[in-house]
């Protein structure tokens, strides 16, 4: 099956662990088909959109190698003409979002000192995977080191988006210890929407991972019934099987 896919990649990450994922993203790039359709984003403090959904690979390549060059916090580089495909999120100067109206005035005692705003970053990727065609499969694939603060969405708002949208979440999680994997949130986003997560820290094994999500994505099949349960309340409902 076709894929729409939203790559999602945290460059908040650890010195070591993000200079390894900037080695790999030509495995990335290489793990769509010619029948994809791929969008980048990065997010640490904020979300910028990289690349909007191209069925180029070359395009989704180079606009992976945007990246090589990240620093937490800072644009990426334009990789194309203004009004191009690449872009960031919503409006903003010298690199920081723009304040929306109704945002002044707000007073926050204790914002986070290194904000890591993931489920907004998942949040927009499923917001723009609901657009697409419904004969696609679609994913976010995030690599990420699984840590969220600051973020303007929670967890179960951003579960019930991807639900709604039939979108699966696929991470390649890094910098996880073994006892804490478990409560990792990328593994609460895999198992939620029937992806799956993978702790990796090699190279090597990180884009072993890339081409092993993507074939689970486009190999699967649905299995459906219809029930004669009344249900309380509107519909439709998620239910539990």
């Amino acid at each position: 099956v076709p894929l729409s896919a939203a790559v999602v990649v945290h460059t908040g990450l650890t010195a070591g662990s993000l200079s390894k994922i900037q080695q790999t993203f030509t495995a990335l790039a290489g793990a769509f088909s010619e029948f994809d359709e791929v969008a980048v984003y990065r997010y640490d403090k904020f979300v910028f959109k990289i690349l909007d959904f191209s069925r180029d690979l070359m395009e989704v390549e180079t606009a992976m190698k945007t990246l090589r060059n990240a620093t937490p916090g800072a644009p990426v580089p334009a990789a194309s003409a203004p009004g191009g495909p690449f872009s960031t999120i919503g409006p903003v100067i010298n690199g920081a979002p723009v304040i929306q109206p109704g945002q002044l005035g707000v007073v926050t005692t204790a914002p986070p000192q290194n904000p890591h705003v993931l489920n907004d970053a998942i949040f927009a990727a499923a917001s723009d995977l609901a657009k697409r065609e419904r004969s696609r499969r679609k994913i976010v694939l995030v690599v990420s080191a699984g840590l969220n603060n600051g973020s303007n969405h929670e967890f179960d708002e951003t579960a019930k988006s991807l639900l709604e949208s039939g979108v699966q979440v696929y991470a390649i999680a890094l910098d996880q210890p073994v006892l804490f994997r478990k409560f990792s949130v990328l593994d609460d986003y895999a198992r939620t929407t029937g992806g799956d997560v993978f702790f990796e820290n090699s190279i090597q094994k990180i884009e072993a991972a890339y081409a092993l999500a993507t074939e689970e994505a486009r190999n699967q099949y649905i299995l459906g019934y219809v029930s004669n349960n009344e249900i309380a309340g509107p519909g439709p409902v998620f239910r539990n099987i």
